[in-house]
């Protein structure tokens, strides 16, 4: 049965002309809370007439992207904040054509309060420090025995992060199948990719503040039961680093 999709344009008075590129956000469901910080799961469409790469090849078409939504199925804290969910978009590395629907797309989304805080102001947010944190992740292609997930890394602190011991230095992305929604003892190792060798091909041994980078793991599920359908994505940092927030390198994966 075909899917009718409705998606509805932001009351905004400067909204973006159509220029033949545009895609609708949907399905949004919140997977996480932690502070200000959602991780969320959504699926986009391509609605236009013409393919859309974002943030592939250095070409960042998305200025001319107009971007709709379900407005009427919005978790309510999103419903007068839909920029945060286009600009989370908008980063993304993304190619879709047209009449294409993509489902189980996460990203992490830092919201913004215009509440005062009631907390005393900690030290701690004065920090010179890096903080990394898996961003995105989703599974890209998938068969009966294997799972290929590409995953985001963005250093969020505010200064860089150095790899000490390059060609040693263990800066991996590790996969474990879980029974329920947190990283525990019982978990089954999955996979795991070295984080510092993909640095080294693009001839860096630094992630700079805000910046970010991808990698793809293949997860075989030749361990996977119907104990441990979930799986966990948890991210080690290059020896050496101290982190602004240590608690925030592990993605679950729910099915």
């Amino acid at each position: 049965m075909p899917m009718l999709l409705v998606c509805l344009l932001p009351a905004l008075v400067n909204a973006q002309t159509y220029r033949g590129q545009r895609m609708c956000i949907f399905n949004v469901q919140i997977l996480k809370k932690s502070g200000r910080v959602k991780t969320i799961r959504c699926s986009v469409a391509n609605t236009g007439r013409l393919p859309i790469e974002l943030n592939i090849k250095q070409i960042d078409p998305s200025s001319d992207l107009l971007v709709e939504f379900d407005t009427l199925n919005l978790p309510d804290i999103f419903r007068n904040k839909t920029g945060l969910l286009e600009n989370a978009l908008r980063q993304q590395r993304l190619r879709i054509a047209p009449g294409e629907i993509r489902t189980g797309l996460w990203m992490r989304i830092r919201t913004r309060s215009g509440e005062k805080s009631t907390k005393t102001a900690s030290p701690v947010t004065t920090r010179v420090c890096a903080d990394l944190t898996l961003d995105t992740a989703r599974i890209v292609a998938q068969s009966e025995k294997s799972w290929l997930v590409r995953a985001t890394v963005r250093n969020i602190g505010n200064a860089p992060v150095r790899l000490n011991a390059p060609e040693t230095d263990d800066f991996r992305l590790y996969v474990f199948f879980i029974s329920g929604e947190k990283l525990t003892r019982g978990a089954i190792p999955a996979a795991n990719a070295s984080l510092a060798s993909i640095l080294l091909k693009n001839a860096s041994t630094v992630l700079p503040a805000g910046d970010t980078v991808d990698v793809e793991i293949e997860i075989s599920l030749k361990n996977r039961t119907r104990f441990s359908p979930n799986f966990a994505l948890q991210l080690i940092s290059p020896s050496g680093i101290i982190e602004c927030d240590q608690m925030n390198n592990t993605l679950i994966f729910k099915e």
